[in-house]
């Protein structure tokens, strides 16, 4: 049975595109260092309740059915996932009822899902590129000098002279780009619906709140208990429309947070450890769009994470 393994930094790691993060969580004071202030004591106190609800869930996934993610039974499989009441929902943010979407969001939502699984999956930067296509989002320029830095720093040279696109694919081939995921374990899986409105931009497009680490941060709250995460920057903007619009109107701003358990190919130990996902509904647009991700780590000792560009 894996144990759970609680760090004692928070690791910044200047990967490819310059803004991949690793989050291990703190470990408690230790018998004669300076004393717990009531935060650490309380998480302290915690340690062997977190410890057993990761060793469940471990065991549930092991034990569960997988779908393969380039399989036509996976359509079904997102269609089915459970909606509502399976993951914090980060504060101001208010859940929504997954009943209450119309016909048409609700099957793009699962377009959106699926089409995501299926493009990384592929390890391929072209099926990347095109699923952003189809979800109504271009390379975002602004992000382009992350790529050439990351680039330099491999040595690489003659890149000025490529597009935003044959830049990022380019990136993914230096970059030995792939997430190795196989298999989806749908009945663990699950997805919250929710109303953004009140929060500000930085906090939509994060799972943190004002960048600390808070327990009704989804992120956080299943980090705390999986050993830590790994999050990446998106390099994709919308065509149409931008949450920073949305915030700013009456509207409700629909947010999708999306639990999905996945099972590694053997390069990764095989492992099953759950990514969460985050997409916006573009009204604008008529789309779900992916906004973040978070990668989280199986066992304590042996896991990787994935290498790519999101």
């Amino acid at each position: 049975m894996r144990r759970l393994a609680i760090s004692t930094a928070v690791v910044l790691f200047l990967a490819l595109n310059g803004a991949l993060v690793y989050r291990a969580w703190r470990r408690p004071a230790e018998s004669g260092s300076a004393p717990l202030n009531p935060e650490e004591a309380k998480f302290q106190e915690d340690a062997p309740k977190r410890e057993a609800m990761a060793n469940a869930w471990i065991a549930e996934w092991n034990s569960s059915n997988a779908i393969p993610i380039m399989s036509a039974e996976l359509p079904a499989a997102i269609a089915s996932l459970k909606g509502g009441n399976c993951l914090p929902v980060q504060s101001p943010g208010v859940a929504v009822n997954f009943k209450a979407l119309d016909n048409a969001q609700v099957e793009d939502l699962n377009a959106a899902i699926t089409g995501f699984l299926r493009a990384y999956a592929a390890g391929d930067a072209e099926a990347v590129i095109r699923y952003m296509h189809d979800r109504g989002k271009r390379f975002d320029s602004s992000r382009r000098h992350f790529l050439e830095k990351g680039m330099k720093s491999k040595g690489e040279t003659d890149f000025e002279r490529l597009s935003n696109e044959e830049l990022y694919a380019r990136a993914w081939k230096v970059k030995n780009g792939g997430a190795h995921c196989e298999s989806l374990v749908a009945d663990c899986s699950c997805r919250q619906v929710w109303d953004g409105m009140k929060l500000p931009a930085n906090e939509v497009h994060g799972f943190t709140r004002h960048g600390i680490d808070h327990p009704d941060a989804p992120a956080v709250y299943l980090g705390r208990i999986m050993n830590g995460s790994r999050s990446s920057a998106h390099f994709w903007a919308p065509e149409r429309g931008s949450i920073d619009e949305e915030l700013r109107g009456k509207l409700p701003v629909l947010l999708a947070d999306v639990k999905l358990v996945l099972g590694y190919d053997d390069e990764f130990y095989d492992e099953r450890a759950p990514w969460l996902v985050r997409f916006w509904y573009n009204r604008a647009a008529r789309k779900w769009q992916p906004i973040c991700l978070e990668v989280f780590a199986g066992h304590p000792k042996k896991s990787r994470f994935p290498q790519w560009l999101f």
